[in-house]
C-alpha cells in the first residue's frame, strides 16, 4: 500500500497543507506582535511627550528632560528608519510615515530649550503648545496603527479560512481518488486470499478423506494379501500363489494412484 505512488502524492499534499497552515499562522503571530509593539511604542511616545513638558515645568530640571527626550528622539527616528540599537519596527504603511514625518518637527522642535541656561514663562508656553500639537497628531498615528493591525488581522483570518476551506476540500478529494481505492484494493486482496484459504481447506480436507477412506481400502486388502501368502503358503498351490500376487499388484498400483493423486493436491494446496 505505502508504495502506491498515489498513496505517496496523498500523503506529501496533506503534509504540505499542514505546513502551509503552521507557516500562516506563525506569520500572522509575527505581525501582530510587530503591530502590537509599534503601537506600544507609539503610546509610549505620547506619555515620554508629556513628561518632558513636567520635568522642563519641575525646576526647569534639563537633566531628566534630556535623558526623556534621547528616548522620545531615538523611538521617532526609528519609527521612520531602522535603527539597530533598537528593536522598533519601521512603519512601512505610507499614510502613517508621512504623518511622522510631520510630527518630526515637534520633536525637533524641543532641542534647542533643552540647551538653555534658562527657560521661561514664555518658553514653557510654547514648548507645551507644541506637546499639544504633537499629542493631537500621534493620536491619529496611533488610531491608524491600530486600524492598519486590524486590517492585516482580518486579511489573514480570512486568508487562514480560505486554506482551511481548500485544506478540507483537498482531503476529500484524496479521500475519494487516492485513499478509498486503496482501502477497496486492500479488501479485495482480503476477498482474494480468504478465497484462497477456503480452496485450500477444502482440498486439506479432501486429502484428509482420501488417506482417512481410500488409502485405507488397499491397505487392508494388501495386509490380508500378505498374511495369507505368509501364513497359509503350505496350503495355497502354485496357482493361488500367482493369483495372490496380480491382486497384490493391483492393489499396489490403486494405492500409488492414490499417492499420487494426493501429492498433485498437495501441491496444488500450496501453490
Amino acid at each position: 500500500m505505502f508504495g502506491d505512488k498515489s498513496f505517496v502524492r496523498g500523503a506529501i499534499i496533506t503534509v504540505l497543507l499542514i505546513l502551509a497552515n503552521q507557516a500562516l499562522i506563525q506569520f500572522w503571530l509575527y505581525q501582530k506582535r510587530q503591530d502590537s509593539h509599534l503601537i506600544n511604542v507609539a503610546g509610549r511616545q505620547r506619555m515620554l511627550s508629556q513628561r518632558i513638558s513636567l520635568e522642563l515645568h519641575k525646576d526647569k530640571n534639563q537633566s531628566a528632560a534630556k535623558a526623556l527626550y534621547d528616548q522620545w528622539h531615538t523611538a521617532h527616528y526609528a519609527f521612520l528608519n531602522a535603527n539597530d540599537s533598537t528593536d522598533i519596527p519601521v512603519v512601512e504603511d505610507q499614510e502613517v510615515l508621512s504623518l511622522l514625518g510631520t510630527l518630526s518637527t515637534h520633536v525637533d522642535f524641543i532641542k534647542p530649550f533643552l540647551g538653555a541656561e534658562n527657560i521661561t514663562e514664555a518658553d514653557l508656553s510654547t514648548i507645551y503648545q507644541n506637546q499639544a500639537a504633537f499629542l493631537e497628531n500621534m493620536e491619529v498615528v496611533v488610531d491608524l496603527l491600530e486600524k492598519n493591525s486590524e486590517y492585516k488581522l482580518n486579511l489573514i483570518i480570512i486568508g487562514e479560512i480560505l486554506l482551511a476551506i481548500l485544506s478540507v476540500i483537498i482531503l476529500l478529494l484524496e479521500i475519494r481518488y487516492i485513499y478509498r481505492p486503496v482501502v477497496e484494493k486492500q479488501a479485495d486482496l482480503v476477498k482474494s486470499y480468504k478465497s484462497k484459504i477456503v480452496d485450500q481447506e477444502r482440498k486439506l480436507n479432501q486429502i484428509a478423506w482420501e488417506h482417512s477412506h481410500l488409502v485405507r481400502s488397499p491397505v487392508a486388502n494388501l495386509s490380508g494379501l500378505t498374511y495369507m501368502f505368509m501364513h497359509d503358503a503350505e496350503k495355497l498351490s502354485e496357482d493361488d500363489k500367482k493369483q495372490i500376487m496380480r491382486f497384490i499388484e493391483v492393489e499396489t498400483d490403486r494405492l500409488n494412484e492414490i499417492v499420487g493423486e494426493t501429492v498433485r493436491l498437495a501441491n496444488a494446496s500450496q501453490n
